[in-house]
């Protein structure tokens, strides 16, 4: 497997792994800069990325092809992601999940209220647009 950071010639690949796995891929050309892929005999079975913005980001987009589901593939690029967006000068990781709570606990995030989000993160598409208010939002110190 490798491990690498997303480019433009991945968008699609990724845009079709995140609609089969039931997440929002409308808008990744935006932040692909920011977007990391696992590969595996030239085919990208992994995905994940965040939207930066300043000192806090926007954790989105944790997808695994579902033959490579239970291998902490997932667990690999989270934390690659954490790294990244630290290096950034990113303090606070927030992400919107309807299924994963327990996962992402499992790392370190605690459920917030949405309502204390920074205003930032809440007019992202993913907040405002792509996630139903059913999505609980969660947070992590770096």
């Amino acid at each position: 497997m490798i491990f690498r950071d997303a480019t433009n010639n991945d968008i699609e690949t990724i845009q079709e792994l995140l609609r089969n796995s039931d997440l929002p891929f409308q808008d990744i050309q935006s932040y692909i800069m920011n977007f990391s892929v696992i590969v595996e005999n030239h085919e990208i079975i992994g995905t994940g990325g965040f939207e930066h913005y300043g000192d806090v980001a926007l954790l989105r987009s944790v997808a695994i092809t579902q033959p490579f589901q239970g291998n902490s593939i997932g667990e690999k690029i989270v934390n690659h992601l954490i790294s990244k967006a630290s290096g950034l000068g990113v303090n606070k990781l927030f992400l919107l999940t309807q299924t994963a709570d327990g996962y992402f606990e499992n790392h370190g995030f605690i459920k917030v209220n949405r309502e204390t989000a920074p205003d930032i993160i809440k007019q992202t598409r993913q907040y405002s647009e792509l996630c139903p208010m059913s999505a609980s939002l969660m947070s992590k110190e770096l």
